[in-house]
């Protein structure tokens, strides 16, 4: 009988990595709380549990004699990831690591004690602990006296705010902290005001490589929340080689022993600034969708051989990355004032299209949605990929034209 990989949670994220492990010839396990996971129907063995019951995770991998244990896409399974694997003596990132790659402010110390460029920025568990740190960066400021909170360890950007004044402090602080998984803190740092970048990559045996860049733009009533992503290998605006070098030095120096990384900076006065880094891959299939098309790699083959151990000798170098293609990101929106969903006009277009990789509507006709409040309630998205900037000019133009929805 084939090996068994343990992959966790059962949400949809998981899909694409389950299938290739499948195609890989191994059956796969897979660990949910709810009985209606999307993932269990490509699952060979369902386990009910929540993927942050440690304990439970492990004797289920035990009784299943597992060979891996994975995950792709989530943060809060990295943590239970690391530990199972441990315990069992399988090829994974160290606990330690697992807590530099999803805790913000390790995160933030890292960078501090290794000369990275980071924003300023201080722990707080309380609001007064708050308070205080934004008056002393609204002191010292030249520019707009603005500051972010976020949750320690939460994802999908939830509970992250940028704060303006006081007023929005007191009164969203508690909603913030009361994301935080592990550790009942936020992390409040300086704003960055410019541009906003993806950067997606691989720990390889001889170090780390970016496989996909991407230019963010966030939606205008949501300064926290992404609306669309821009994937080049180039830009003729920023420097992208030297956003590549601050990233691979940033996990080289980690000690971060193989996987996928995903990391998000903001440009400000000629400086890239990390604002988080995971080790795993971008979420909405950035790493399953979106890095193959860029770059014509197998990088889940290439996962699942480090995940249960066997050698990997290929090499991939920056520069046969180097090419025109580019691809895209982009969440569908909705009206400010929303409204009940009587139809939506284009889906045989989008399936009409080979560039469009996938698309998803996260609502049915009949629905009543609204403006998105974190990465969880978006509406949907599409990914597309394409030869050159001109012809993906070219699809979204047309995407444009096609697809729109229609309220009652």
């Amino acid at each position: 009988m084939a090996d068994v990989v343990m992959v966790l949670p059962g949400t949809v994220w998981q899909i694409p990595l389950i299938k290739s492990l499948k195609q890989h010839g191994y059956r796969v396990a897979v660990v949910h709380p709810y009985r209606d996971a999307p993932a269990f129907k490509y699952a060979d063995e369902i386990v009910y549990s929540d993927i942050l019951d440690r304990e439970s995770v492990l004797d289920a991998a035990r009784k299943l004699k597992v060979v891996a244990v994975m995950s792709d896409e989530c943060d809060i399974a990295t943590p239970t990831l690391a530990y199972v694997s441990s315990q069992l003596g399988l090829p994974s990132q160290t606990e330690s690591m697992a807590l530099l790659y999803t805790d913000k402010s390790k995160m933030r110390d890292f960078c501090r004690d290794h000369q990275l460029p980071c924003p300023a920025y201080r722990v707080c568990e309380t609001k007064e602990e708050a308070f205080d740190f934004f008056k002393k960066i609204g002191s010292g400021c030249t520019k707009d006296h603005k500051m972010v909170i976020k949750p320690i360890d939460a994802n999908s950007s939830r509970g992250v705010f940028t704060i303006d004044t006081e007023e929005q402090l007191s009164s969203l602080f508690d909603v913030s902290i009361g994301f935080s998984h592990h550790r009942h803190a936020v992390i409040c740092e300086q704003y960055i005001s410019g541009a906003e970048f993806s950067v997606d990559g691989i720990k390889m045996p001889d170090g780390h490589v970016c496989l996909a860049i991407s230019e963010k733009q966030q939606f205008e009533y949501n300064r926290n929340l992404d609306s669309y992503l821009y994937f080049s290998h180039n830009s003729s605006e920023y420097d992208y080689d030297r956003l590549r070098k601050i990233n691979n030095q940033f996990v080289d120096m980690s000690g971060l022993p193989f996987g996928f990384t995903h990391a998000e900076y903001r440009y400000e006065d000629g400086e890239f600034y990390l604002l988080e880094i995971g080790a795993r891959g971008g979420g909405n299939l950035i790493s399953s969708h979106i890095v193959p098309a860029l770059t014509g790699i197998d990088n889940y083959g290439l996962l699942i051989d480090m995940f249960v151990g066997k050698e990997v000798v290929e090499k991939i170098e920056q520069d046969q990355l180097r090419t025109d293609k580019v691809a895209v990101l982009k969440f569908f929106d909705t009206t400010e004032e929303g409204g009940i969903v009587r139809g939506v006009k284009g889906t045989d277009f989008l399936n009409s299209r080979p560039e469009v990789l996938y698309w998803q509507l996260n609502f049915k006709v009949g629905d009543k949605i609204h403006r998105p409040t974190d990465g969880g309630n978006r509406i949907g998205f599409y990914v597309a990929s394409a030869e050159n900037r001109e012809a993906m000019e070219n699809l979204q133009q047309e995407i444009d034209k096609r697809f729109f929805i229609e309220y009652e």
